[in-house]
């Protein structure tokens, strides 16, 4: 497909300066070109300044990820139409002993290939400007200078850590990580026609610790194909088989798919954070996306506070390069606008729904509630769209507890109060 180019009108003064490699010094190096990265750097780009991005791998890379984008994700950066394998209408949410349907055709999804999406979105930073160089494996951070070294060394005014959940590289930027989450997926390919019949227009969550030891398993359509994957804490054995037994659990809606390979492997993971990390800026670089911990607690879907994030980053590295204002600003404007009102209450339904003994008990008596109750309902699709706040879903399945608590029983109630 060929790519209509941007063409940038001139910004005054455009910020190349001093000499480095190549005789210069870049405003900012971003490394890392997944969502929270590339929109970071077509951001900057846009407005003049001289921005790198360094990408380890080559283009059209494969991601793993379900490829989900909520109705919100899809505000924040509008999909073309290449690049959509199913719009999402519905959701599928199960636990172990019911299951409900939620979701609008006014307020849709989408699911997409990483692989595809990310690209597009270093493609949409070329062409407004940025510099993306590939196979660019960060070795060294340097934030004194701050440079950063691959094979060769690139010196610049800021960095923007955007490389995903990187224990090499937390390392560089002086930060420990202590509680993680784990998905394994695989990708199956399954003609379009038996796509469309068995699941067609619907994502399929389901809430369940025998296979999803923290978290749920999902199944996600895309246009002649299935994602399907589950969520562990690493210290739960035999992932790869749980997943298996996920699967074939669901052999009637999954039959005749056929594996497909990527790198010469069939299964993928990846690591998360629980909780943002310390510290997200210094006085010469901001970590955004999963890099800061910042995907949503109860979803672990990142995609939109990865592009949230990202031009949360380019305001603030805008105004620190123009008017001499401190990188420090990105603190108050990452938790005025992802924390206090998503990603703290996404950390209290978290706490709410997973990693304790009422764990399988709690999803089916939320789901069967979701079943009868439209407040509910609600909350599950605000849940998977993210059109509203966390802490309006929080609020309305708060304002379930008593009936929840009864549904339970008496001998749940103190174990509910501690994890609400």
């Amino acid at each position: 497909m060929i790519r209509e180019k941007w063409i940038r009108s001139p910004r005054m003064p455009i910020h190349l300066s001093d000499s480095c490699i190549g005789g210069i010094m870049h405003d900012v190096i971003v490394i890392g070109g997944g969502p929270a990265g590339a929109f970071c750097a077509e951001h900057l780009a846009q407005e003049g300044f001289s921005c790198i991005l360094l990408e380890r791998s080559k283009p059209h890379r494969y991601k793993s990820c379900g490829g989900g984008i909520s109705f919100e994700g899809s505000r924040i950066a509008p999909l073309p139409s290449f690049l959509i394998q199913r719009k999402i209408i519905r959701g599928s949410i199960h636990s172990p002993q019911h299951h409900v349907e939620v979701g609008t055709a006014e307020e849709p999804g989408y699911t997409v290939y990483r692989t595809d999406y990310d690209q597009w979105l270093r493609d949409q930073a070329e062409d407004r400007g940025a510099q993306v160089l590939y196979g660019e494996d960060v070795k060294k951070v340097n934030l004194a200078v701050p440079s950063v070294r691959t094979t060769r060394e690139y010196t610049s005014r800021a960095i923007v850590g955007a490389f995903g959940a990187c224990p090499c590289l937390y390392d560089q930027f002086g930060i420990s990580i202590s509680s993680w989450v784990q998905l394994v997926q695989q990708e199956f390919s399954l003609p379009e026609d038996e796509v469309t019949d068995r699941i067609g227009d619907c994502i399929e969550l389901y809430f369940n610790t025998q296979y999803a030891s923290y978290g749920y398993s999902w199944i996600f359509p895309k246009r002649d194909g299935v994602t399907v994957g589950a969520l562990f804490t690493p210290h739960t054995l035999k992932k790869r088989q749980r997943l298996t037994a996920f699967i074939r659990a669901h052999q009637e809606k999954l039959e005749g798919i056929v594996p497909r390979k990527f790198r010469r492997k069939f299964t993928f993971g990846g690591f998360l954070p629980l909780y943002p990390v310390t510290p997200l800026h210094g006085d010469n670089f901001i970590l955004v996306g999963d890099s800061a911990g910042l995907c949503d607690p109860v979803t672990f879907e990142g995609i939109s506070n990865a592009l949230k994030s990202g031009k949360i980053a380019a305001m603030v590295i805008e105004d620190h390069l123009d008017k001499g204002t401190p990188l420090a600003h990105y603190e108050s404007q990452w938790k005025r606008e992802l924390y206090d009102t998503d990603i703290r209450y996404a950390q209290k339904l978290r706490n709410l729904l997973y990693g304790h003994s009422l764990s399988d008990r709690l999803a089916d008596v939320t789901v069967d509630l979701a079943c009868r109750d439209k407040e509910m309902n609600t909350a599950f699709q605000w849940l998977l769209n993210k059109k509203e706040s966390r802490k309006k879903v929080y609020n309305l399945i708060m304002s379930k507890k008593w009936d929840i608590i009864k549904q339970l029983g008496l001998s749940s109630t103190k174990l509910l109060f501690k994890v609400i």
